[in-house]
């Protein structure tokens, strides 16, 4: 368990210099979208070549057809938060887009754990995390003014 933990902060920290370069690849191509559109290009490329060398098949038209149809807004949802990102992250900084995203996260993930959606276990809305939640909006309050 510590292991996939320490990998997801460091996989976490990803962000940021996504956010950043996806930015900067912006200025040079002067919009937001073609940054975001090399930016899926790129992890395009990359998980076909992952693909390839970790022998994953394609799926079959039969299985893809099964697939309820809500469970395909995945790219979309990452197309909006890169865009979001490329958009916000010179005008709010590295700290705050991040520290917003992450209180996004948590109030997101809250809900779906207390419900059990999406393939979640069921965990109740706790004092603990409600007050967990007040302390990250206070934190983005915190670093967006100091």
């Amino acid at each position: 368990m510590w292991i996939g933990i320490i990998i997801a902060v460091l996989v976490g920290m990803f962000m940021p210099l996504q956010a950043g370069v996806n930015s900067s690849l912006a200025k040079y191509l002067n919009h937001p979208f073609h940054a975001a559109f090399i930016s899926f290009l790129g992890g395009l490329l990359a998980m076909t070549i992952g693909s390839f060398f970790f022998r994953a098949t394609i799926p079959s038209l039969a299985i893809i057809t099964k697939i309820p149809p809500h469970l395909f807004i995945g790219g979309l949802l990452g197309a909006s938060l890169v865009l979001t990102a490329i958009v916000l992250a010179p005008k709010l900084g590295a700290v705050v887009l991040i520290s917003c995203f992450i209180t996004g996260q948590m109030v997101a993930s809250v809900i779906l754990d207390h419900y059990g959606w999406i393939g979640f276990s069921a965990h109740p809305i706790s004092i603990g995390r409600i007050v967990g939640i007040i302390f990250l909006f206070l934190g983005v309050i915190l670093v967006r003014i100091f």
